[in-house]
């Protein structure tokens, strides 16, 4: 299946389109089919809005993969969201800055209580990242991320 893409201002998807990706009018349609579904939005309440819009794209078989910056009590709120939607759950915050980005050379902090999810999420990680560190627990990797912040 083709990469899709949303994004809530059309533009910067627009330009993935050059890369073979297909630009999606809604949350919804960019997860439908995805075994993988990664959010990198601006905080906890707009990725928690849109995976409400998502819903009904996503399948019990998908993992979504949460990589904004949130506080773990942040991501235990979309961890449980996660459950409630009826998919798995990654806690998977990234190291590094748009050129690291462009590069592919991300650094990738994870958490999962979902073990199996942990291989079906590898291509992607390392599509985006050189390395990976998973922790043992969800909230863990964002309270690790603020701690390399500070």
């Amino acid at each position: 299946m083709a990469l899709r893409v949303w994004n809530r201002n059309r533009a910067p998807a627009e330009e993935l389109a050059d890369t073979g990706a297909v630009v999606c009018d809604s949350p919804a349609d960019a997860c439908r089919g995805a075994d993988v579904v990664l959010t990198l939005l601006a905080n906890e309440k707009v990725v928690a809005e849109v995976m409400v819009q998502a819903r009904d794209g996503l399948d019990p078989r998908t993992v979504w993969v949460q990589s904004c910056t949130v506080s773990p009590e942040g991501t235990l709120r979309l961890a449980d969201q996660a459950r409630r939607i009826g998919v798995s759950y990654v806690d998977a915050p990234l190291l590094g800055t748009k050129e690291p980005a462009v590069a592919g050379t991300l650094g990738m902090l994870a958490a999962t209580d979902d073990e199996s999810a942990r291989e079906r999420v590898r291509p992607v990680f390392e599509a985006v990242g050189f390395r990976t560190v998973w922790l043992d627990a969800v909230g863990q990797a964002s309270g690790l991320k603020l701690a390399y912040n500070a």
